[in-house]
Parts: C-alpha cells; structure tokens; sequence
C-alpha cells in the first residue's frame, strides 16, 4: 500500500512491500543477496535450536510509522477504493491496529540448502540448484535490514538473555502468541459456541457418553459383530442419521440416506448384495482398493466430515469405530454415538474421553497465532499434559475478554551458551 521513498526501510508498510516481493521468488540467485543472508544465517547459530532440524527464531519489531506511511490518500480515493478520509483511516488501522508490528524471523538448513522465514512463510532459500529465472527482485534493502535487526537482537540475547526475552513476553501482541482457554470461560464470554456443542444434549446422554469413553479405552468386554453385511453397514448409519434428525419423516431406506448424506467415493459398496455376508467380506479383503471414502458417512472438509469405519479382528469379529471430533460437527457425532450404545453396537469412539470434556466444557481450546490456520495444531501444543485438539485464532471480537480469560505461553528465545558471538 506504501510508496518506498528509498532504499532505506523505516516503517511496517515499507518493510512488508519487500517482504511481499520477496516472497512471490523465494529462491535468490544474486551473489551478494547470498552473501548477507549468510552472514545472518552464522549470526543467528547463536540462538538455540529449537524444536527439530536447525530450525532457529528471534522476533523484532518496526515501527508502522504514520498514515501517510500507508498510502497516499488522493490515489486511494480516486480509484474508489475508499469513499472518505475516515475510511482511509479506518483501513490503515485495520492492516495496523499497534504503534509497531512484530515480526518472527526464522532459519533453517537441511541437506546443504539454507531457508528464512519471516511470520512462517518462506521468504528467502538458498538452493543447490537454481530454478529458472523469472525476473529481477529488488531485495537488497530487506536483507540488508535484516541483517541490522538480526544482530541487534542477537547482541540484545546475548548481552541479557532474560532482559530480551521479558521485553518480547511485555509487547508482543496477543495475536501473535499461543495460549489456551478453558471451554467453559470461553462459553461465558461466547455463548452460542456451547449451544454448537451441546445443543440437543441431555444430563442421562453425558452419562451414556461416560460409559462410551470407557468402552473406547477399554473394549476388553466389547461383544463383537459375528456377521457383517453391507445391508447391515447401513443399517448403523441410519441409526446415526435418525438420532440428527437429517430425514425427519422421511420413508427413506438406509442405503437411500447412505446415498444421499455420504461422501459418495464408495468404491462399490453401494452396488454389493445387501445381504451378503460373503460379499461383504470379499469387497472389504480387497486390498486393490485405493483412494475411496466409503467410511465418510456424513461428507464434509478434511476435517469436518464424520466417518464410520468397519473394522475385523481375527478371532474376534467385526466392530465399528466412530470418528468426528471436529467442533462444528462433534454435536452430530456425539448424538451419533449415543444412538449406536443403546442400540447395542459394538464401537470404539475416537478420541473419545477430549469429545466427552468438550461437551462438559472441561477442556482446553488452544489459540494459536493469526498466521497459523486453526486446524492440525497439535503440535504447538505437544508439551501440555491433556490432549488439546480444537483450536482458535484470536480475532478482534470479545478478543480482550478472552485475553484475559486465557493462559498464555511464555515466549523463550535461549541463547546457544556454545557459540557466543564476541
């Protein structure tokens, strides 16, 4: 949105010009670009590595500079992209609510070939082997500020290890940490979240969820299926089905609803005889199968659809294993399971005891920084001693409540006691 003035980067909307440039052709090829980032790549091996690889990290900050920093008003107006002077402010506080914008600026090596992120994104690799070459970019100024901000907070780490981190702890804004909220403080500030989950739940149906999480962990009593049909396969989820109420008063028969509601990539299951054992077991044995969706019986993303898996244990029989612990879909499932333990099938619930403390509001939700996608984040929150599986970007709405609300990570960067930069 800014106008680089020169080549020296004093404010966030310049600084992210160049980063945004950067980025669009990470590979660098001139010789001197390599050069500097080199020299920060050796400065920054006095940070600790942190988590696997050589991956290391240091957060630093600019200052946004004022409005004019942003954009020229005129221009923004005459092309129509805002009608007032008010709406141009409005804008520029959007893109940059804080006086200074952080930064989390990382390295990496692996296999000879060096990679720098800035905010998790790959800005800068110095490959063994050059790609094509599409065109010039201008990213002198950005390494060369980089490599100002990299050693002055590296001096800083060094020189007081504890003075630096606490400052970071201090001014880093809540939108680019982790931290966790206890579902049932979340629910106080954001009600219709808890009716998402509990919605249609009853005291006796958490009751029938507690035993169900025992048998999940423990299916030592589980009284397998002898016989398993594909008739019968859908039979199971019409009982699903019909506890959500998807073809209230519909005279639809099992296969119809699986038909209708599944993801659709059966891979045959729908054209076997229905009553066939034998056939069953010929189609499920198949090990040509390949890339099918036949267990998703209620369709959705990667991570919101509900599955219904058949599985056989020699010597014991066949059982199911209900999975879908999405938050937008746990209601579904757990509603699902209910129906599948009083009507006596034998199942496992995945993730069975984190789905019965998100419906009792006694689990964490984990918040992750507003460059993460909350999804598959496991991860960041590895070292907590209760699994965290649903996970929450800050956002602006009810965000100072939750702050204050919420436990937050203490940020650490250590200082690599073994390569101390004199």
């Amino acid at each position: 949105m800014s106008k680089k003035k020169d080549k020296e980067i004093k404010n966030a909307p310049e600084l992210d010009e160049y980063i945004e440039q950067a980025q669009s052709q990470t590979t660098v090829i001139e010789d001197d670009i390599k050069e500097c980032l080199m020299r920060i790549y050796e400065k920054m091996s006095a940070i600790a590595v942190c988590g696997s690889d050589k991956y290391r990290n240091i957060w630093f900050y600019i200052q946004r500079g004022d409005i004019t920093d942003f954009g020229d008003y005129n221009e923004l107006l005459e092309e129509g992209y805002i009608d007032n002077y008010a709406s141009f402010e409005e804008m520029w506080l959007y893109d940059y609510p804080e006086t200074h914008k952080w930064y989390d600026f990382a390295v990496n090596e692996y296999n000879g070939e060096y990679y720098f992120y800035i905010d998790s994104k790959l800005t800068f690799h110095i490959a063994k082997q050059l790609p094509e070459y599409y065109g010039k970019i201008d990213t002198k100024p950005l390494t060369e500020y980089l490599e100002k901000e990299v050693t002055r907070c590296v001096d800083w780490l060094q020189t007081d290890e504890a003075d630096y981190n606490r400052y970071v702890n201090n001014h880093l804004t809540y939108q680019r940490r982790t931290g966790k909220i206890l579902r049932k403080k979340f629910w106080e500030i954001s009600s219709h979240n808890k009716k998402t989950i509990t919605k249609g739940i009853r005291k006796k149906d958490v009751e029938i969820l507690k035993n169900i999480v025992s048998q999940s962990d423990d299916d030592a009593n589980m009284k397998y299926l002898q016989t398993m049909t594909a008739g019968m396969f859908f039979d199971y989820c019409k009982i699903g089905y019909q506890a959500n109420n998807y073809f209230k008063g519909s005279d639809l028969s099992s296969l119809e609803m699986y038909k209708a509601y599944a993801d659709g990539r059966h891979e045959g299951l729908t054209e076997l005889d229905l009553n066939s054992e034998k056939a069953f077991s010929k189609w499920f044995h198949d090990n040509s199968r390949r890339g099918g969706h036949p267990w998703e019986v209620c369709r959705g993303g990667n991570s919101t659809h509900i599955s219904l898996f058949v599985y056989w244990k020699i010597n014991k029989g066949w059982y199911l294993h209900l999975a879908g612990s999405s938050v937008v879909r746990v209601n579904e499932t757990v509603k699902f399971a209910i129906a599948l333990y009083n009507n006596n099938v034998p199942f496992i619930l995945s993730d069975a005891k984190e789905i019965y403390n998100m419906v009792c509001g006694t689990d964490y939700i984990g918040i992750v920084p507003k460059e993460f996608f909350p999804r598959y984040c496991h991860s960041l929150f590895s070292h907590d001693d209760e699994p965290i599986i649903d996970f929450m970007n800050l956002g602006w709405e009810e965000a100072d409540s939750i702050i204050a609300a919420a436990e937050w990570y203490p940020i650490s960067i250590i200082n690599n006691r073994n390569n101390v930069i004199s």
